[in-house]
């Protein structure tokens, strides 16, 4: 699945490769084929027998998660939020708080998110060592 939707997403509108789309189905590939060694957990969503959506994250603190990695395939309508409303609720209830991590500012993705209401947003920032 993940493959296929790089294949269909990671190439823009005049067919020019889109490496940093690219190299992330790369990541998601990778991060469920070795799951298990890198600590994750993850869930699968089923429409006509053929996989429409995933997601992958693994266990931040005592009461968080943080999902690294959510796909689905655009034409089914509602299969993101179904793949977050299912894997939340039939895999991480012991959790208070679900990071969905940064929106890269891409005004679709931050609509979505907000629209699952967060109880906070946390801003991004970077940290630097300072030399003396």
């Amino acid at each position: 699945m993940a493959m296929k939707w790089c294949l269909d997403n990671c190439a823009d509108q005049d067919a020019n490769w889109q490496y940093d789309r690219i190299d992330e189905s790369k990541l998601v590939v990778y991060a469920i084929r070795h799951r298990d060694e890198l600590g994750m957990k993850g869930g699968a969503l089923f429409a006509g027998g053929q996989v429409v959506a995933i997601t992958l994250g693994e266990h931040l603190t005592d009461d968080t998660f943080v999902v690294h990695f959510e796909k689905a395939f655009p034409e089914i309508q509602g299969a993101y939020p179904m793949i977050n409303r299912e894997f939340v609720r039939n895999e991480l209830q012991q959790y208070t708080y679900i990071n969905r991590e940064e929106d890269t500012g891409a005004e679709g993705l931050r609509k979505a998110k907000l629209s699952y209401r967060p109880v906070f947003l946390v801003e991004k920032g970077i940290v630097k060592e300072r030399v003396q």
